[in-house]
């Protein structure tokens, strides 16, 4: 079992495998909280649009 963990250890730097999962983690999750944001931004921007093209038709 050890060989094999040491084979792997030669292969790969466990450093640089942990920061590029994190930098691909912490970019989905800033993509998700922008992505949205950017929809609760639009759907409240509807409704004001939607309540005003009621206004105007009464």
């Amino acid at each position: 079992m050890y060989r094999l963990f040491k084979a792997f250890r030669k292969g790969y730097d466990f450093n640089f495998i942990a920061a590029a999962i994190f930098t691909f983690v912490s970019s989905r999750i800033f993509t998700s909280i922008i992505l949205g944001a950017v929809y609760l931004v639009e759907e409240h921007g509807q409704k004001r649009l939607e309540k005003k093209l009621e206004d105007e038709e009464e």
